[in-house]
């Protein structure tokens, strides 16, 4: 809408002097696509924190199962809690004195610091954001979703755009209305399964045994805190004595000799390329020549580019290089999703010696018929025959896999399962533009 001021100018004759009349002229240029922007409800703030009331009881739900096949032992982490007295620092003027913390120059010996308190001050802000999904006076739907035991359905809205995110294994809290009284009663329910908008849930037994069609429940949302402890184990272990060797990979020291071959042997400018088109691009043919003969190690090598330039096929490239010509490499490839990991098995699985030997881990959270129709053939998953998710042994992944694929934060589970130092001898991380450094460094953690 466009508002033009207009002046009008007139005479009064009779008394010989003149005066001025002005208005707003409004103008409103409107298409089918603008009016389908149009607010659809009047704004209203976001909600306060919610907080609960001295001598509310809390009732714990009902989990999801585990895997039945869970060979991967993890090492238990850390729960990484916000300290209190940052919480108070964020609150009051020692937010200046944080602020200029956190803007100093960052160090080796202040990288764990640094990072922790980013991570603590955006689940500070991730607490205040997840709450404006909060519903009130909503309801739940009984069904015979489980065999075993009796499960809740709530339709959320928005849930299809991940407004907000619920991932089986995450937990929310309801407590039951009255009237316009909330009841002391907290009730915790695990998400045991997600479809479009609705979301199923395990209840204490003391809300399912009397449980009415039509009652009406406060709903408080919450978000799942294993990547972020993930990331916060991650930062601390990268900068602890017995990984000392990383300050050159997170901090690498400007030399004559990084990124030339030097005495480091340069593979045959004429081995055979899996993709010929990269043969032929000279900066993709350079750098995967460089990936293969390590020559900015112990530095990681960054491919950087705008969209669209071939960065994921020249990683492609580099994987399938290295495991065709160093035959005792073990690769771990990585990605900040989902579908960024899908990409990069897709393309590797279309040679047979690679498909054979990749395995794609993906996290309990996620469906069977949410994978790509490629994927799900190629029967290069952790899935077993009834589209559940398992997780091999470490000494079934070391014997019989060279190529292993997941997310940034899957790989939290290799990290965490004691595999040899320097098992895995390339780590690849695709798209780690879209991932903070702390998710990047989860890889190379273990």
């Amino acid at each position: 809408r466009h508002f033009v001021p207009v002046v009008f100018h007139f005479r009064h004759q009779r008394y010989d002097h003149d005066f001025h009349i002005a208005r707003f002229l409004s103008a409103e240029v409107t298409d089918d696509l603008l009016r389908s922007l149009a607010p659809t409800e009047p704004y209203k703030p976001p909600p306060r924190v919610y907080r609960v009331e001295m001598g509310t009881e809390m009732l714990e739900g009902v989990k999801p199962d585990p895997p039945k096949r869970d060979g991967l032992v993890m090492q238990p982490v850390g729960f990484y809690d916000i300290p209190s007295d940052l919480r108070r620092q964020l609150r009051g003027r020692g937010s200046d004195m944080l602020s200029g913390e956190l803007s100093s120059a960052l160090t080796f010996e202040g990288y764990s610091g640094r990072f922790g308190k980013l991570l603590y001050t955006e689940e500070i802000q991730m607490e205040v954001d997840i709450q404006r999904y909060n519903m009130e006076k909503t309801t739940l739907q009984m069904g015979n979703f489980n065999p075993r035991f009796t499960l809740l359905k709530l339709r959320v809205p928005g849930l299809a755009e991940n407004r907000p995110s619920v991932l089986k294994g995450d937990h929310l809290f309801v407590q039951k209305r009255n009237g316009d009284r909330v009841e002391p009663t907290r009730y915790k329910g695990y998400v045991h399964d997600v479809e479009l908008l609705d979301v199923k849930l395990g209840f204490h037994n003391n809300l399912v045994s009397n449980f009415v069609t039509g009652m009406t429940f406060d709903v408080q949302f919450t978000f799942g805190r294993l990547p972020l402890r993930l990331q916060h184990r991650a930062v601390r272990d990268v900068t602890s004595p017995e990984n000392d060797w990383m300050k050159f990979v997170l901090f690498p020291q400007a030399s004559d000799s990084v990124g030339r071959f030097l005495n480091k042997k340069d593979p045959d400018a004429s081995f055979g390329f899996f993709d010929r088109m990269l043969r032929e691009n000279e900066e993709q043919n350079r750098a995967v020549r460089h990936i293969v003969a390590g020559t900015s190690h112990p530095a990681p090598y960054l491919i950087f580019g705008p969209p669209g330039t071939g960065k994921t096929m020249t990683t492609v490239e580099a994987i399938k290089q290295v495991h065709h010509l160093q035959g005792e490499s073990r690769i771990l490839a990585c990605a900040p999703s989902n579908s960024a990991a899908d990409l990069l098995a897709q393309r590797l699985i279309k040679e047979s010696e690679f498909k054979n030997s990749l395995f794609r881990i993906n996290a309990v959270s996620r469906r069977w018929d949410t994978l790509p129709q490629d994927l799900k053939v190629a029967n290069c998953c952790n899935y077993d025959s009834s589209h559940e998710v398992y997780f091999p042994s470490k000494e079934e992944i070391m014997n019989k896999y060279g190529i292993v694929v997941t997310t940034l934060v899957t790989a939290g589970r290799l990290a965490s399962a004691n595999f040899p130092p320097g098992h895995f001898t390339h780590v690849f991380i695709d798209e780690s533009g879209h991932a903070v450094e702390p998710e990047a460094v989860i890889p190379v953690s273990g």
